[in-house]
């Protein structure tokens, strides 16, 4: 048979002159588990990505949430305490004096917890509360005190101006708002006094007064709607607590200007507010942010300085910044950074300045 004239020959000669071009490394595929993921999975794009999308909390982990539920159970623990001595008939007795001072304290106590519990610090709870709870027995006896001092004054200068006490008036409610804010305060305090931050405690006695304040002008157009004086304290009280702390959570995610969205890793979901000129990363619990389940995390890891307009991480252990190594050394974060220490990874963010 004839040979073909159009077909290619390739002789071993041929391909010994063939270069072969070097392999490129595969790229890794977004939400895949693997080295250092922790198989937490990903909010939104991979480890490089510097897109700047601010991350969003998952509902559980908003601090206006839990810092309201932990406000509720605070004021309802003290009114269910105190509730069974009240005798409306005998005013003045020792439930009623106690009551204000405890639902302060309890208040402020279940603010602390739930921070505590967010940050998964429970460990630091015996302390704290060998520090907060007479610090807040402390302050809100004084607290209460004035605030009951000023209700009174509100109230005759009411009866001076109107010649009665008109629960339907509006005039009343504002009253007993501005006494109930002075009980804002002290969860504010004590909220600030738990993280060691100046910053945090105006932040929470921002939050804390507005939300006592509301909490006083919903108390008597409340307790109209209701038959008995127990229901009406109740719901009163209660709507204190929960106004106090959700409003501590509100004023502080409004006025923060640094934090760190944890974007994975077992604290997913959560923010962390850069309070103080510098925050410890690391595995011990004695961290500002605890990294536990990472036992290739050193005790202390890395550190971030806030300094004027900038902030520094400072990287004590294996760290990467927006997909770039770095394990010693200082390095400026911009916004949408991501950092990752181990399984754990933050979104910095800031607010831009005006």
């Amino acid at each position: 048979m004839s040979e073909d004239p159009n077909k290619i020959k390739i002789t071993l000669d041929d391909l010994e002159d063939v270069q072969v071009p070097p392999s490129r490394p595969a790229m890794p595929q977004t939400g895949t588990t693997g080295p250092g993921t922790g198989g937490w999975g990903k909010v939104d794009g991979g480890e490089g990505s510097t897109t700047g999308q601010t991350g969003t909390a998952s509902i559980f982990q908003k601090s206006w949430l839990y810092l309201g539920l932990a406000g509720f159970l605070g004021a309802f623990l003290a009114w269910a305490l105190c509730e069974p001595f009240l005798d409306d008939d005998i005013p003045g007795g020792v439930a009623s004096v106690v009551l204000f001072p405890l639902v302060i304290t309890l208040i402020s106590l279940g603010i602390t917890l739930s921070e505590l519990i967010s940050e998964r610090k429970l460990y630091a709870l015996p302390v704290k509360l060998l520090v907060l709870l007479p610090t807040a027995a402390v302050i809100g006896c004084v607290i209460s005190f004035v605030a009951n001092i000023l209700y009174a004054v509100g109230r005759a200068i009411q009866w001076d101006a109107m010649g009665d006490i008109d629960l339907m008036h509006p005039v009343t409610w504002i009253v007993r708002a501005v006494a109930w804010a002075i009980f804002g305060i002290t969860g504010g305090v004590i909220y600030g006094i738990s993280s060691k931050s100046g910053k945090k405690c105006i932040y929470g006695i921002i939050g804390g007064v507005t939300g006592a304040f509301l909490g006083g002008m919903l108390f008597d157009p409340i307790s109209m709607l209701f038959e008995g004086a127990e229901v009406s304290r109740m719901l009163g009280i209660a709507i204190l607590g929960t106004c106090t702390g959700v409003a501590i959570g509100l004023v502080e995610s409004a006025l923060k200007t640094r934090w760190l969205f944890v974007q994975e890793g077992p604290l997913a979901g959560k923010q962390f507010i850069l309070y103080k000129e510098q925050t410890l990363f690391g595995n011990s619990p004695q961290c500002d942010i605890f990294l536990f389940k990472a036992d290739d995390v050193q005790p202390q890891h890395a550190v971030i300085r806030t300094t004027g307009n900038e902030a520094i991480l400072e990287a004590l252990g294996p760290v990467s910044i927006s997909g770039q190594p770095h394990h010693g050394g200082r390095h400026p974060l911009n916004n949408g950074d991501l950092v990752r220490i181990s399984s754990y990874t933050f979104r910095y963010e800031e607010k831009r300045q005006s």
